[in-house]
């Protein structure tokens, strides 16, 4: 049985009829009946698995392709039996060798009717004529047939330069009877020209639109959507023209149209399309924006292609883009809705991870679109927690110290630079399953991490490198924060897990900075936070609470985070006592090295310290007490003054150049205690100091003249008596006889016996 134009069909009769009735079928009726056995073809979904499923969808998906047929002219109906009509002669009979073609022939023979007349037409579904040839397109004569193929081609370009609308196309194509979908080259061509006609006329932009939706003439693999992206790229068009040529692309990627291999190049070419004097990219973001977000959103409700049957290099291309465009909210939200749903195992590593999340916390924290009431702290833990929750805790880990050593070593502007790390550290705080981060082995992999954002399939970011013990503070900074989000942590009790990575973390540091000038490694770390810019974290308090494996005191918690969170300095510290009283124990030799650097027999130094001890301030910050913490951390001035007995060199003699050799280490041993004997005079004699005051001060004195195996001269004994008896009779004080016989006996052994007998017989 075949099909043509004029169809002739006949039925079997009894073999007493000589005569037949034939019965012809016009072509309306033929494309009538056709149109609607297409139309009622429709795309069905199954998840039935295996090769008759396969089998099955690639029937539904012709059949629906075949659906576009009826809306365009008479329907080539032989199109269902392959090419010619004749495709479904091919296959054979189960019971024989016998082609089916010849088994259709066989039966003529239970027919006794003569042969049907011949159709008006010739049939071009039929085979071996002589009059009639299927490849010569009609009104071509046979001579026609010689032209070779470079002429034939030749020939429609000069006819489709005539054209540029669809229904002169499909004539054109009728005409010289191609077949597109065979030969994907000639859709490719006829696209080409419509594009070139389109540079004239902005109504043709309609014409390629029907062009790309009509399936006869858009090939599947001719290319025509990339080369509309690609034409996008070259010229300059308006709006409305864009926008509707990119929807058509949309819609064939939501039906499963573009070919794989096409998809990359369309998603590579969107942001060079050219918009103004300049690129999609660089002059309109928000607009690139959403293109992105529309071919993601038909990529994702595509039935025929699943997201998981795509190719991983597409998404790896796209990544890329979206890596090397403009910081945008919308271009990152898209990028971690592709990383999850694209992302195959917890297991397996996945540099973008680290390089979106360090754009999304670099993103300027206010915008004018927010509305009233938006939690921008929420929105950012979302998009950190979606992200982060597909991995396991070790790469969790890493993910988290690579933003953080990232956003350490790029953000330069200070003000920038603690906003985002304080919206990183309220991120980390709110992190799920802190239990599990806070025992990866991530913690302790200094070296493994060097492929920082910039990996053979990732993002490629040339940064500068940290330090080995800024890499160390980082990862301490980074656990204090999980830490919040534990009971635990309220306590200073940490888990054996944790306290173990914090004691290694600070034995490499140790090692990191053994050059270092301090030997302190409290110093040291508090020098390494201030350095790396950091905002507080109560870094501090946590090394004590594992060093010591106690909880700090309040007011030593409150020192040691006033000294971390602000400016504040060793000297700082030092210089108030209840400050210096708290964290003594801690920075003791901080101190003392701070502090022997100081001259104490220069004038500058001394006038100092009697200004402090002649105002008698009593305030914690200029506390006349600096001056005791001082001569009490001074090492070389206690050495100094337990060498004083001697008589004082001679200026004039060798003396000389020994006394100018002195400085801070090695001090004048005279220069020392005339020090101390100028001090308790001023002690003594301060108006701003109660006798009481005066005399406490002059004692101390004393007591580290003792200490240190100094000499007690009469100007300290003098001082002592002024403020211990003289002071205290003046203000009516009563002085006790054990003070009064103390005083007296220091007063016989320092001064003259004539002293003492005069000072002895005056009334306490």
């Amino acid at each position: 049985m075949s099909f043509s134009r004029h169809a002739c069909r006949h039925a079997l009769q009894p073999p007493t009829s000589a005569l037949i009735d034939h019965v012809w079928i016009s072509d309306d009726l033929l494309a009538s009946t056709f149109k609607r056995f297409a139309k009622c073809q429709k795309r069905h979904e199954s998840k039935v698995p295996g090769p008759l499923e396969a089998r099955r969808r690639l029937a539904k998906r012709r059949n629906t392709a075949l659906a576009g047929v009826g809306n365009y002219g008479p329907p080539d109906v032989g199109s269902l039996f392959g090419k010619n009509g004749m495709g479904h002669m091919k296959w054979r009979s189960n019971d024989s060798n016998v082609p089916c073609s010849s088994q259709f022939d066989l039966l003529g023979s239970y027919s006794y009717a003569p042969s049907p007349p011949a159709p008006p037409m010739p049939s071009f579904l039929a085979e071996g004529s002589d009059d009639f040839d299927a490849s010569i397109p009609f009104g071509w004569s046979k001579d026609n047939d010689q032209l070779s193929a470079p002429a034939q081609d030749e020939l429609l370009e000069e006819e489709l330069r005539k054209y540029w609308k669809v229904d002169d196309i499909r004539k054109v194509v009728c005409d010289f009877d191609l077949d597109l979908k065979h030969d994907p080259a000639y859709s490719q061509m006829i696209f080409g020209n419509m594009l070139s006609h389109t540079q004239r006329q902005e109504e043709s932009v309609l014409e390629l639109i029907t062009f790309l939706d009509d399936p006869t003439l858009n090939a599947r693999h001719a290319g025509n959507y990339l080369s509309v992206v690609e034409y996008l790229v070259a010229n300059e068009t308006s709006a409305s023209s864009r926008n509707d040529l990119l929807c058509a692309i949309y819609r064939a990627l939501e039906l499963g149209l573009v070919p794989t291999e096409e998809i990359s190049l369309i998603i590579e070419g969107l942001p060079e399309i050219r918009v103004g004097s300049g690129t999609l990219r660089s002059e309109d973001p928000d607009e690139l924006a959403r293109c992105y977000r529309s071919l993601w959103d038909a990529l994702r409700s595509c039935n025929v292609l699943r997201i998981e049957d795509l190719e991983p290099k597409i998404f790896q291309s796209w990544l890329d883009e979206l890596a090397q465009t403009e910081l945008h909210e919308e271009v990152l939200l898209l990028a971690r809705d592709i990383l999850v749903s694209t992302h195959p195992s917890p297991s397996q590593d996945c540099s973008w991870v680290p390089c979106f999340i360090s754009q999304w916390m670099s993103l300027p924290t206010v915008s004018s679109q927010e509305e009233p009431g938006f939690d921008r702290k929420k929105y950012n833990n979302d998009y950190v927690q979606s992200l982060l929750e597909c991995f396991s805790p070790y790469l969790t880990s890493r993910y988290i110290i690579e933003v953080t050593e990232h956003l350490a070593s790029t953000l330069k502007q200070k003000t920038h630079r603690h906003v985002v790390f304080k919206a990183w550290r309220a991120c980390l705080n709110s992190v799920g399953n802190p239990e599990a981060l806070l025992s990866s082995r991530a913690w302790l992999s200094l070296k493994s991490i060097k492929s920082k954002m910039g990996t053979s399939d990732g993002p490629k970011h040339e940064e500068p490198g940290l330090q080995s013990h800024q890499e160390i503070l980082i990862r301490l900074w980074i656990l204090k924060s999980l830490g919040r989000s534990t009971p635990l942590y309220t306590s200073w009790d940490l888990p054996q897990s944790v306290a173990m990575v914090v004691s290694e973390l600070l034995t490499r540091f140790s090692k990191a900075t053994k050059d270092w000038e301090d030997r302190n490694i409290l110093e040291n770390l508090l020098k390494g936070l201030k350095e790396l810019d950091v905002p507080s974290n109560n870094v501090m308090m946590m090394v004590i609470a594992v060093r010591t494996k106690k909880q700090p005191k309040d007011l030593t918690r409150l020192a040691l985070k006033q000294l971390e969170a602000s400016e504040q300095t060793i000297t700082d510290l030092f210089a108030n006592r209840r400050s210096y009283q708290a964290t003594h124990r801690f920075f003791c030799s901080s101190f003392e090295k701070m502090v022997r650097k100081i001259d104490v027999t220069s004038t500058s130094f001394i006038d100092q310290c009697l200004s402090i001890a002649k105002s008698g301030n009593s305030d914690y910050n200029t506390d006349y007490s600096i001056i005791f913490r001082i001569l009490r951390s001074h090492t070389p001035l206690k050495i100094a003054l337990s060498q004083s007995w001697g008589p004082p060199p001679d200026l004039d003699s060798a003396g000389t150049a020994l006394a100018l050799a002195r400085d801070s280490e090695h001090p004048d041993p005279h220069a020392c205690l005339e020090l101390i004997h100028l001090l308790a005079i001023t002690f003594a004699t301060s108006k701003n100091l109660s006798p009481r005051q005066a005399y406490r001060a002059v004692h101390w004195l004393y007591v580290f003249l003792m200490s240190h195996d100094a000499p007690i001269k009469p100007p300290i004994v003098r001082a002592m008596y002024h403020c211990g008896v003289t002071r205290y009779q003046q203000a009516g004080v009563h002085v006790s006889s054990v003070r009064y016989q103390f005083i007296l006996d220091l007063v016989r052994d320092a001064e003259d016996p004539e002293v003492y007998m005069a000072l002895r017989n005056v009334p306490a």
